[in-house]
This record gives C-alpha cells, structure tokens and sequence, in this order.
C-alpha cells in the first residue's frame, strides 16, 4: 500500500520544502529590505519636512526680534522685501516636500514605488532645493549681518534636503542591487 502511495505522489510534495532554505531566505531578505530603504525615504522626507516647517515658523517670528526691519527707511524696507521673500520661498519649498509626502503614500492597488514617483520626488526636492538657495542669494544681496544667521539655518536644511536628494537619486541602483526593481 505505502508503495503505491510512493508512485501516485500524495500528500509527499510539499511546495515550502521544494524550496532550498538559501531561496525562501533571500526572498524574505529582499523584501526586509525593500521595506527598510522605503521606510527610510519616507522617514527622511518626514524629518525634512518637519525641519523646514520649524525653519518657516522661526523665520516667520523673526522680525520681532529684529525691530530695525520695520524702519520706514529704503534700505530697511528693502531687507523686509528680502525677508518675505525668503518666506513665500519657503512656503514653496514646504509645499513641494508635501507633494513628495504625498506621492510616497500607497493606495488601495497601487505599487509602493514607481519610477515616476521617485523622479517626482526627485524634482520637488531640487525645485525645494533650489528655493531655498533664491533665498540665500536675495539675502545676500542686502548685505547685512541677518543674512548670516539665517544662512547658518539654511545650509542646515539644505544638507538635509541633499542626503535626501541622493538617497533618492540612488534608489533604483539600490533596488538593482538586491535583484528587485521599481514598479
């Protein structure tokens, strides 16, 4: 009885022990993987975006520390001119990690990353980017000692919005590395 058994088959595949132990875990690897560099895209533009909101938000209570903006003065209305700029700049450049935000999201049937998001991505921080270097120049510009002290924050964000930029850049080399590919 066993041996006929032996011959029909039943009940002695099993598909989970036709897989070598090295398969089941390069696959689990690949997925962890996948997961730990998407979670940490999402986790950087996090951290990015809540640092520039709080660069906003002090930039924007700023001018109470500096009275002799408000001077009525040519030169002085020139540097308030430079500051709201700075701040609409900003305001830009926040809207634009948003957008990144938003594109990282997953939908009902949606692929996690595509390679449209991630050049999406990857245009929103360099516009952000470039924003941000707008404001520096138009700071510089006025020659004054402000400039320097907002400069020090900027260049704070900018490196931010930089290890961001290339982790993105090298997302799907990374991916190529570990056999898997966007979506």
């Amino acid at each position: 009885m066993e041996s006929f058994n032996f011959f029909k088959g039943y009940g002695k595949v099993n598909p989970l022990e036709d897989q070598s132990p090295h398969q089941q875990e390069s696959t689990a690897s690949k997925r962890r993987i996948l997961i730990i560099s998407v979670s940490s895209i999402l986790f950087l533009t996090l951290i990015l975006g809540l640092a520039l909101a709080a660069l906003i938000h002090e930039s924007n209570t700023e001018p109470d520390e500096f009275p002799y903006l408000s001077s009525s003065n040519s030169a002085e209305s020139i540097k308030t001119a430079a500051m709201r700029d700075c701040g609409s700049l900003f305001d830009d450049s926040l809207g634009k990690l948003n957008d990144s935000l938003l594109a990282m999201e997953v939908g009902p049937g949606e692929k996690m990353l595509t390679l449209e998001k991630v050049n999406d991505i990857h245009t929103w921080i360099s516009a952000a980017m470039t924003d941000q270097d707008t404001c520096i120049d138009g700071l510089e510009e006025m020659e004054s000692v402000l400039p320097d002290e907002i400069k020090a924050k900027v260049e704070r964000s900018k490196d931010f919005l930089s290890i961001s930029l290339a982790i993105i850049a090298k997302m799907e080399d990374l991916l190529k590395k570990f056999d898997l590919e966007m979506h």
